[in-house]
């Protein structure tokens, strides 16, 4: 048992590395495309909607996903309950953000963000339907199928975002390279799992993973706040394209980061 958890370690770890290596050196190939083809005040655009998009997504992903990772003896009827609470808070926020996203654009002054908010929250929507089945492959320590799907799906969306950026779709090819990669890392995660909800919405589930989850969520949530602030400041303070001078250098810093803390979270 302990030889073949051992095992398991080495080789989910191996797999995670190839995860965030590839993951880092092509999105670091898109970002020289974008950057050749797309003006800076697009990357700022994006920039201004980083923390609305990244609290929605806390929600959805750091609150019973986490729980039931963390429960060993977890049974269908929990999984089925994280998956249909994870499918309508996506919808909540998502519908949410879909209202507010007039006084967002009036907040920055950018009409663009308008369509653009509605947009990006098409992501976490989409993910919610393959947050299980990513959590699943998580518990099992199977980082090869995990990585396979997610290089797939960035794979993917970089063919998309390129090609739309070379026909002048702007910013819109920023927001569609999201949009495919969660479309096709999910529909993946969907065709190589065997799982599906099998029961209904269980209260007793949801709550005793509720007392686990909600204390990751609160944390998580100051996290994502201080990690974003700052998009928020520059972005209301100077004008888009210095947010996007912001961005893009943000970003570069963190790629490198995030390999190794990756691999060893």
């Amino acid at each position: 048992m302990a030889e073949s958890l051992k095992n398991s370690a080495i080789s989910g770890a191996k797999w995670n590395a190839i995860l965030n290596i590839g993951r880092y050196f092509i999105s670091f190939f898109l970002s020289i495309i974008l950057a050749r083809l797309l003006e800076p005040e697009e990357f700022g655009l994006i920039g201004m909607l980083t923390i609305f998009t990244a609290i929605a997504q806390v929600f959805i992903n750091s609150c019973l996903s986490t729980a039931i990772i963390r429960d060993k003896n977890a049974s269908p009827e929990d999984y089925s309950t994280v998956f249909y609470f994870n499918i309508v808070v996506s919808i909540f926020f998502y519908l949410l953000l879909f209202f507010t996203a007039p006084i967002i654009a009036g907040f920055y002054n950018e009409p663009q963000l308008v369509l653009l908010t509605r947009l990006v929250s098409l992501v976490f929507l989409i993910n919610a339907f393959g947050l299980i089945q990513n959590a699943i492959l998580i518990k099992a320590i199977n980082f090869k199928k995990q990585a396979i799907c997610n290089l797939t799906g960035l794979t993917v969306s970089v063919i998309v975002s390129a090609i739309l950026a070379f026909m002048g779709y702007g910013v819109y090819s920023i927001a569609w390279q999201a949009v495919s990669q969660a479309i096709v890392t999910n529909v993946l995660f969907w065709v190589t799992s065997d799982w599906r909800p099998t029961g209904g919405f269980k209260k007793t589930s949801f709550l005793r993973l509720w007392s686990f989850g909600s204390k990751i969520l609160a944390t998580t949530i100051i996290a994502r706040i201080v990690e974003n602030i700052d998009n928020i400041l520059i972005g209301k303070i100077f004008s888009a394209g210095q947010l996007g001078y912001y961005v893009r250098a943000k970003s570069s810093k963190q790629l490198p980061e995030q390999i190794f803390a990756g691999v060893l979270s």
